[in-house]
Parts: structure tokens; sequence; C-alpha cells
């Protein structure tokens, strides 16, 4: 049977996680990103399907209502969640699948990938910045939020950096291409396991 694998990123917002995530699979193609469904408006240059599921809140309520959501949660207004369709349909078209998850989806796809009987291997992995005052300055530098913005994601940043202990593996990144270059050492160290799933 081949090897199916998954690896779970969480970080608070402006850590450079998307980034990361981008870059890993530019560098492994195999990789797929389960792509969540979102309520909220495409930034610009986003394409729907790629970075999200751009949805109607009524739809995301039907979904939610069907059970259709491993997990979902309401962030600064809008909702966000992963269906379980999409995860199967990553894993059949690869077998190496990568979220881009808050740490409140992580723990759900914990339990989701503990149950009995799945056959997948995965790793958790924590990304966090070098201090709160650095991510305070990358927030800043985005230039499109108001300040009482900026305030909710440090709050958040903090609730959020309280869950990094139960992590399998917790980068900090100060500088992209080492950090990228962490993350490129897990993924080699388990996509060559000698575990024959």
């Amino acid at each position: 049977m081949n090897k199916k694998f998954y690896i779970v990123i969480s970080a608070p917002s402006g850590t450079g996680k998307t980034s990361l995530c981008r870059a890993l699979m530019e560098r492994h193609p195999s990789l797929r990103l389960v792509t969540s469904h979102t309520t909220r408006a495409p930034r610009e240059g986003e394409v729907d399907g790629r970075e999200y599921h751009f949805v109607s809140l009524p739809e995301f309520r039907r979904k939610i209502a069907k059970g259709e959501f491993l997990e979902w949660v309401e962030h600064h207004g809008n909702f966000y969640g992963t269906c379980k369709s999409v995860i199967d349909s990553a894993f059949l078209s690869s077998g190496e699948v990568l979220f881009d998850v808050e740490p409140r989806g992580a723990k759900a796809l914990k339990e989701f990938f503990d149950k009995e009987g799945r056959l997948e291997k995965g790793i958790f992995v924590f990304i966090k910045p070098p201090s709160l005052e650095e991510l305070a300055r990358r927030l800043q530098a985005r230039g499109s939020e108001s300040n009482e913005q900026m305030l909710k994601r440090l709050a958040k940043a903090k609730d959020e950096l309280l869950e990094e202990h139960w992590y399998d593996h917790t980068l900090v990144n100060d500088n992209f291409a080492a950090a990228l270059a962490q993350l490129e050492a897990l993924y080699r160290t388990i996509s060559r396991s000698d575990v024959d799933l």
C-alpha cells in the first residue's frame, strides 16, 4: 500500500505560515493543500479553489447543518471550515496532504486522525514569531488593518501561543530561509519513514 501522510501547520496571523506552506509546496509539488471554505471575500490575487473555497454565509450554514465540516470557526466576523470531502479528495489525488489551520482546527484534525482505523501518519507543526513585538511590527507592515484589528490579532496570538505545547514540533520564523529549511527537513523525515502504510 502506498504511504499516506499529512502535515498540519498552525501559527498566529502574521507569522509567515502561508508563505512557508507555499514555498514548501513549490519545492515538493506532490504535497496537496487541503483548501478550506470561507465566507470572507477574496483578496486581490486570490483564486477560488486555490487559497480558499469562497462561499456565501447561507451556503456555509447549510454545510454546517449537513455535517460536512470536520471543523469550523468564526474569526473576525468570517467563517472558516475544513470539509471532510476535501480531505478525502486530497489523499486520493496524492497521499501527501498539507493543512494550514489554527490550533482549534488542528485539535479537531488530531482527533480525526487518531480514530481507530485511520492509516495515515502525520505531524503537527507550530510556527511562532521570534517575539510578540516582531509580530506586531509585521502586522503593521501589512498596512491593511486598523490599529484595533491589529490589537485583536495580537491578543489572539497570545492565546494561540499557549497551544504550542501539544504540537509535535515548534519552529521559530525569525529567518524565512532557515524556517523553510527546518520545515522541509520535517517533510523529508516523514516522507522517508520506513513505516509502510
